[in-house]
C-alpha cells in the first residue's frame, strides 16, 4: 500500500470514528462497502454515504446524500467537515 491509499484508509477510519463518538446510535447502522466508501442507513432505505470522487482536478472527499430519487452530492474539504456533513444529514431525516 502507497502513502496516498494509506493516509486515505487513516482518514476514512477518523471519520468513522469521529461519527461513532459524536453519534453512537450509527455503529449499527454504519458499514464500509467494498470500494472503502462508509454508508450510513436511514429510515425509508435511503442512506448517506461517505467516499472520495474527482472534484475540480483532486480527488476529495464526498457526501452523497440519497432520499427516494434524489441524490445529493456534497463535496468537503476536510475530514472534520464529512462528519459533520453527514451529522447534518442524518438530523435532517431524524436519523442520528
Amino acid at each position: 500500500m502507497d502513502i496516498a491509499s494509506r493516509r486515505i484508509r487513516l482518514e476514512r477510519e477518523r471519520i468513522r470514528s469521529d461519527l461513532l463518538s459524536r453519534a453512537p446510535a450509527l455503529e449499527r447502522r454504519l458499514t464500509e462497502t467494498s470500494s472503502g466508501s462508509l454508508v450510513a442507513s436511514v429510515p425509508g432505505g435511503d442512506a448517506i454515504e461517505v467516499g472520495r470522487l474527482p472534484v475540480g482536478g483532486a480527488t476529495s472527499w464526498v457526501v452523497v446524500e440519497r432520499r427516494g430519487s434524489r441524490i445529493r452530492v456534497l463535496p468537503c474539504r476536510s475530514a472534520r467537515q464529512v462528519v459533520d456533513t453527514v451529522l447534518s444529514g442524518l438530523r435532517a431525516v431524524h436519523a442520528a
